[in-house]
């Protein structure tokens, strides 16, 4: 983190060499964002007169190719690219009228994201409690003239200024949302997207389970994919889909793998437990780890639950 700040101060005091004169009065400045699972990111924002939204470009990605010894001259250039390339393109016109529900609502959607590693921040923001994990709002636009997505999270703050219940709130962001989507692991992976199938209508073709069988769910945009555990009636189809039962493995906060009982009877809770939290550790970027734990869905009550045989019984190494 200190090396990331250093690293920004140093390329905020240069960039200006690398553009153009039409932004010469732009302003550089290092600013600190706290993202998912309390991870703190450097950046440089760049602000024009008159703009209303500064666009903020994060130096990780860029302090990391350096340390694998690219010329700091060439970074700092496609640093100053990235920077004019986000200026020009502007800001999505919701973004830009962030405090009119109006014209923001149509974007609203929402993330799961793990209590205990957002509970600084959860305090500030609308949630619903899911076990040990949280439903939170969030305004998702789509970047002008580029691929992807950029979103901010809706804080009580926020809220409040548009006069509006947390309940309202939820049931329009809720209602934004794309139908969950299922895709067997293989085919997900190999990117085959035949292979996706509407959760919804899953029953209007052949469905069958071999020993093999794990799947993916997610959303189409496969963007904050995993909160689709979160909606209404998906843990219910899945109950359908699955008689014997499955579980619910974190893969990230994009998406779950769905286990069904008994296609993979040579794999504990435990072991899938510890396997998650191998592959958090050493693969996954921190920001994106939604949790350590496995779940299933218990009938009785209507929701999931964590699988206590999953969970790391060490003091501080469970999420």
């Amino acid at each position: 983190m200190v090396e990331h700040k250093v690293f920004a101060e140093g390329v905020a005091k240069d960039i200006r060499k690398y553009i153009s004169p039409a932004n010469a009065d732009v302003e550089c400045a290092v600013v600190e964002q706290r993202k998912n699972n309390g991870q703190m990111c450097v950046g440089i924002s760049f602000t024009k007169p008159g703009q209303p939204v500064s666009p903020i470009i994060y130096m990780e990605p860029f302090y990391e190719k350096v340390r694998c010894g690219e010329p700091l001259e060439s970074i700092v250039q496609e640093i100053a690219r990235s920077a004019e390339e986000s200026m020009e393109t502007g800001i999505p016109d919701c973004y830009s009228h962030i405090s009119e529900y109006d014209r923001v609502k149509g974007y609203l959607g929402v993330r799961l994201v793990n209590t205990k590693a957002n509970r600084g921040e959860l305090v500030r923001i609308p949630h619903r409690e899911l076990e040990d994990l949280s439903l939170i709002p969030v305004i998702r636009f789509p970047l002008p003239d580029a691929d992807g997505y950029g979103s901010t999270k809706v804080t009580e703050e926020i809220r409040k200024g548009w006069g509006i219940g947390a309940e309202q709130l939820f049931e329009q962001a809720l209602e934004n949302e794309e139908l969950p989507c299922m895709h067997v692991l293989g085919e997900f992976m190999s990117d085959m997207d035949d292979s996706r199938q509407e959760l919804f209508q899953m029953e209007d073709g052949p469905f069958r389970i071999t020993e093999e069988s794990m799947f993916i769910l997610t959303n189409e945009r496969k963007v904050d994919g995993a909160a689709v555990i979160a909606f209404p009636g998906v843990m219910e189809k899945l109950d359908e889909l699955f008689p014997e039962g499955f579980f619910v493995v974190p893969s990230s906060i994009h998406e779950t793998i769905i286990m069904p009982k008994g296609s993979r009877e040579d794999i504990s809770p435990k072991e899938m437990g510890k396997m998650v939290r191998d592959i958090n550790r050493t693969c996954m970027e921190k920001t994106e780890i939604l949790s350590d734990r496995i779940y299933e869905y218990d009938r009785e009550s209507g929701k999931i639950r964590q699988v206590p045989e999953s969970i790391q019984k060490e003091r501080g190494m469970d999420r």
